[in-house]
């Protein structure tokens, strides 16, 4: 948990997009390195477990690189790991994308998730 506050400390600080993406490659070094045991431990539903927190920071990390790449792989992990907060976390980040003027590539991945699961299905 030291290593994920320090982390998110880190990203707090970092403005510029090739910084935060060394560190999203430091930060997806971590969960690699991170026994299966930890990711999937008691307590998953503890809103503060340090597995959480870093894979939602390292999925705002990746958007605030602006690597639509790195989205996307932040992102399937949030849907794959966590998927009872994917609906929130892309809720969001559409929010975001709207009062920070993200760059085109960089919205259209976050609406892509936003609408796979957020959007509600309409009658036709």
């Amino acid at each position: 948990s030291l290593v994920v506050n320090a982390a998110a400390a880190l990203a707090n600080n970092l403005k510029r997009p090739d910084q935060l993406q060394v560190l999203y490659g430091l930060m997806s070094e971590i969960t690699e390195a991170v026994s299966p045991r930890v990711s999937t431990g008691t307590g998953a539903d503890e809103p503060n477990r340090p597995w959480r927190v870093l894979l939602l920071n390292r999925a705002i990390v990746a958007t605030r690189s602006l690597q639509p790449k790195l989205m996307e792989e932040a992102f399937d992990a949030i849907v794959d790991q966590l998927p009872d907060d994917a609906p929130t976390f892309f809720r969001e980040g559409m929010e975001q994308m709207e009062e920070l003027s993200y760059p085109p590539p960089v919205r259209a991945v976050m609406d892509r998730y936003y609408q796979q699961w957020c959007a509600r299905p309409t009658l036709h």
